[in-house]
């Protein structure tokens, strides 16, 4: 009999779902800094220091509650299949999936706020600087 990871359907499993909890955490740091960045450019006043505390909850604590949910409901849906064989297609993937592109779509928002408005002060550096040199 041959073990190897497709034939040991609990490693193979666990596996998938370190792999999860490991995008999910990817992309919530990924708009933790973007969140970051966009306070730190877009908000003129920031006088209080980040929670930081709170980034870490975010960033490591709500993957692990995203992934607990999915992998619920996968391994209850997907009996039957072996180590969760095309996991990645069923409608349950979105459990993951939907928040992972409201994170992107919510960063390419803060992206482009962040352009606008380094932009915006640019101009008014440069218009600043030519009436200086008319003077």
């Amino acid at each position: 009999k041959l073990y190897g990871i497709d034939n040991t359907a609990i490693l193979c499993e666990s596996f998938y779902v370190l792999l999860e909890y490991a995008r999910t955490a990817m992309f919530l740091w990924m708009f933790i800094e973007g969140h970051y960045l966009h306070s730190m450019i877009t908000i003129t006043v920031f006088s209080d220091r980040p929670n930081y505390k709170c980034y870490y909850v975010l960033g490591w604590g709500l993957p692990v509650l995203m992934t607990a949910t999915w992998a619920s409901v996968t391994a209850i849906k997907h009996t039957g299949t072996l180590c969760w064989w095309g996991y990645n297609f069923s409608i349950y993937f979105w459990i993951l999936e939907g928040p992972r592109l409201a994170i992107i779509m919510t960063n390419l928002l803060f992206l482009l706020n962040i352009l606008r408005v380094l932009i915006t002060k640019l101009q008014a550096s440069a218009s600043t600087e030519t009436q200086q040199v008319k003077k």
